[in-house]
């Protein structure tokens, strides 16, 4: 499954909304096995192994690649899904992503190779169809 998506970050959207926190896209892991970012204007944050957040610089013709929650729970943890978020915006900001998906009818666990006595399975079985719906739609509020 692929999926190519268009954001637009707008000047003074948030307050239009009533949002009163200090960022335009909240904190997130993407629900994907990667995905692949390109920016016009800087707003990229990424959590630091501290918990700090890190501004993304603005390169030219540069991608960026976050690996997601899905090969986290592949690798049992092994490869950490980067976590991010897009703080206000002072001008209008666009982005594109690609993300990669396993189908609807996967369901994601920890694969063998890394699982091992003393080191057991650190997360329960995603259903990438019927789970990923019911959490869009919580994130919609209609569910």
């Amino acid at each position: 499954m692929h999926r190519l998506g268009f954001n637009h970050y707008g000047v003074g959207h948030a307050e239009e909304i009533g949002n009163t926190v200090d960022y335009a896209m909240s904190p997130h892991v993407d629900l994907s096995i990667f995905t692949i970012l390109t920016q016009n204007e800087p707003g990229l944050e990424v959590r630091g192994p501290e918990g700090e957040w890190i501004c993304v610089p603005l390169a030219q013709d540069a991608l960026f690649v976050f690996l997601g929650d899905y090969l986290q729970r592949w690798t049992n943890g092994l490869y950490v899904a980067g976590e991010h978020r897009v703080r206000q915006v002072r001008t209008q900001r666009l982005s594109i992503q690609y993300k990669h998906r396993p189908g609807h009818d996967a369901v994601v666990s920890p694969l063998d190779r890394f699982l091992g006595e003393g080191n057991p399975a650190r997360y329960e079985p995603f259903d990438t169809g019927r789970q990923y719906m019911s959490f869009l739609k919580s994130l919609l509020g209609s569910g």
